[in-house]
């Protein structure tokens, strides 16, 4: 959240949504292992008030990201007119799932996702979330570089 890579996107996706007067959805998903809510963690012990601590201090992150949305679409359009819908996800199976089905679940087309660019080793150790999108998604997917 508030990468560069998904401010990029996230321009990208205010300038289409602004020149087609449609709707744009800004989505936060968080992974937290919910399962394992009482087990022994890295960094300390899980429990279930640490975990609504972390999934609280992620959604006040995400807050200030649909802000900072905000002002760049007031920026935009002077006139108000573009609406901009935001929505906070927590998942226990994974964020590329959770991507696919909101999309479906809500007729999203297209998605627009921010990436890295990784190459070789790199993408194949820690995946590409856009890679994945692109690959699964039934609607189009433009990925932002």
């Amino acid at each position: 959240m508030g990468s560069s890579f998904s401010m990029d996107a996230a321009d990208y996706a205010i300038s289409i949504a602004c020149k087609n007067n449609s709707q744009l959805i800004a989505l936060y998903v968080l992974f937290c292992e919910l399962k394992y809510a009482y087990s022994c963690h890295i960094l300390g012990f899980v429990t279930p008030t640490t975990m609504n601590s972390n999934i609280e201090d992620a959604r006040t992150k995400a807050n200030q990201w649909f802000e900072i949305l905000e002002n760049i679409i007031s920026k935009k359009d002077s006139s108000g007119k573009y609406l901009l819908k935001t929505d906070f996800l927590v998942t226990d199976t994974s964020i590329i799932h959770a991507l696919l089905n909101y999309a479906e679940d809500h007729g999203i087309k297209p998605t627009v996702v921010g990436t890295q660019g990784r190459l070789g080793l790199k993408k194949m150790v820690l995946g590409s979330i856009a890679s994945a999108l692109a690959t699964y998604s039934l609607c189009p997917v433009l990925v932002i570089k």
